[in-house]
């Protein structure tokens, strides 16, 4: 039987134990912590923890001040309105500066409610263009976890990691994919499954329904690999 689980806990729980390892690490949210369970963050670590209301270019631009400081801000929100509303703030305040001759600034943007994964929220949270539009943004990598334990070792990755990234995540509850002791390589994409006639790589909550359309295949006497491709831009 498939398990599942919910990709914002797991996020806002390893997020406290980031911030328990590291004192740089503070959290930047949009009157949606709540949503985005990163409110805990705040209740543990009330001075590492700001809430900027529904204004999200300036939850960009107080994230980009935060790192210019040295610190690592978590600024995170929904899909439909990060990078929806702020492109320019992201371009200009966190992709193109430098800091000590390196590229961007090291602000992670993590996302909730992305895709179509809102349901009955409406179009104008369907955030479908979200992917394109920061792949083509210089600096910033892109992930796009496909479970809960992908989430929790990339949120560790890029805490680790100098830079600014976009890390996307589903509103809904989403199946067990990986393995506990699985390994993330930005730049590289997992064999989940081999096969000799084709291939597809997918996503996100596309890797499921990628492994299903394999399984559908494999009755059809079709060998099909399928390749999760969480890293979707790394440089």
């Amino acid at each position: 039987m498939t398990e599942f689980a919910d990709m914002r806990t797991v996020y806002g729980d390893t997020l406290i134990k980031i911030g328990e390892e590291n004192p740089n690490v503070v959290v930047v949210g949009a009157d949606t912590t709540d949503s985005l369970k990163t409110k805990p963050f705040g209740k543990k670590f009330p001075n590492r923890f700001f809430n900027v209301g529904i204004a999200e270019g300036n939850l960009v631009t107080i994230a980009a001040g935060l790192a210019n400081e040295g610190k690592i801000p978590f600024a995170s929100t929904y899909a439909a309105f990060l990078p929806g509303r702020c492109v320019d703030q992201i371009r200009n305040a966190i992709a193109y500066p430098t800091r000590n001759g390196k590229n961007g600034l090291n602000v992670k943007m993590v996302v909730s409610h992305g895709g179509l994964s809102v349901g009955a929220d409406g179009g104008s949270h369907q955030q479908i263009e979200d992917i394109a539009i920061m792949r083509a943004i210089p600096n910033i990598k892109v992930l796009i976890p496909a479970d809960t334990i992908a989430v929790e070792k990339l949120t560790r990755l890029i805490s680790q990691q100098y830079g600014p990234f976009y890390m996307r995540l589903t509103r809904s509850k989403s199946p067990i994919i990986h393995s506990q002791d699985q390994e993330f390589q930005l730049g590289k994409g997992i064999v989940l499954r081999d096969g000799a006639d084709c291939t597809i790589a997918a996503c996100g909550i596309m890797v499921q329904m990628a492994l299903d359309a394999a399984d559908a295949l494999k009755q059809e006497g079709i060998s099909c690999r399928v390749i999760d491709m969480f890293s979707n831009k790394a440089n």
